[in-house]
């Protein structure tokens, strides 16, 4: 699930950027309670979407495993990519479909509590918006340093927590999400979901509700909700409905 540079964004657990739309919480990866028990991959890939009346962004990446598999501990190398428009209001004026692109790079490392698990990551994230218009401050490109924590918490047989948190030098940039799932049946599972994002130039806040699907060694995510947001003049006040699609893949 469900990442972010201008926060714009991540997503597994995230993957869900600019505080626009939630990539790297959405990038971030989940574990599946119900995959044989000689599932131990050491290569996740994973992609997504999420947009808001305001904005959308579409991303892509995988987190590898240094000599063990993603579920026990060791080494982690992370790598996200993504692209997406939003709009940009600047002296009562809004334009439309300003593009952005943003990749992230980085290392870290995943320990077990129990049956808990918390990853680590810092390395580097690069960002870059086409704004043209006449006095914006967010335009060209911006390389900075960024950190993410992943949380894994299993609260019982049938339900979990998955949390997420990241900050990056970039626009100075953070996204947090927390989820709460409870499984129905075999495969399934649903539950509430928070997630507080921004920069220098934009804060927003999302309740919703969150659904997750186990289907082999495939995993999906999807949520929507309502977001309450303050554009401090960056973009288009984006007060309303979002929407998260996401998936992982192991290998």
């Amino acid at each position: 699930m469900f990442g972010v540079g201008f926060r714009l964004a991540s997503v597994v657990m995230g993957g869900f950027g600019l505080a626009l739309v939630p990539a790297q919480a959405c990038a971030q990866y989940w574990f599946n309670p119900f995959a044989p028990p000689t599932y131990n991959p050491t290569i996740m890939v994973f992609g997504g979407l999420t947009a808001t009346p305001t904005s959308f962004f579409a991303y892509a990446g995988g987190v590898a495993g240094f000599g063990s598999d993603l579920w026990s501990d060791g080494y982690r190398v992370r790598v996200q990519a993504g692209a997406g428009t939003y709009e940009h209001e600047i002296t009562g004026a809004r334009n439309k479909d300003i593009p952005f692109f943003s990749a992230e790079l980085m290392a870290g490392y995943s320990h077990g509590f129990g049956e808990a698990r918390l990853t680590g990551y810092l390395g580097v994230h690069v960002e870059s918006h086409d704004n043209k218009n006449p006095g914006a401050d967010i335009d060209g490109t911006d390389i900075g340093i960024k950190g993410q924590v992943e949380l894994w918490l299993p609260l019982s047989e049938t339900a979990h927590i998955v949390a997420s948190g990241s900050l990056s030098s970039v626009h100075t940039s953070y996204y947090t999400t927390i989820r709460a799932m409870w499984r129905i049946g075999k495969r399934f599972a649903i539950g509430p979901e928070a997630v507080a994002m921004g920069s220098r130039h934009y804060d927003q806040v999302r309740l919703g509700l969150a659904g997750e699907a186990w289907l082999g060694k495939t995993m999906l995510v999807v949520s929507a909700g309502h977001g309450w947001s303050n554009s401090n003049g960056l973009m288009a006040e984006s007060e309303g409905v979002y929407g998260n699609a996401h998936f992982n893949i192991g290998f």
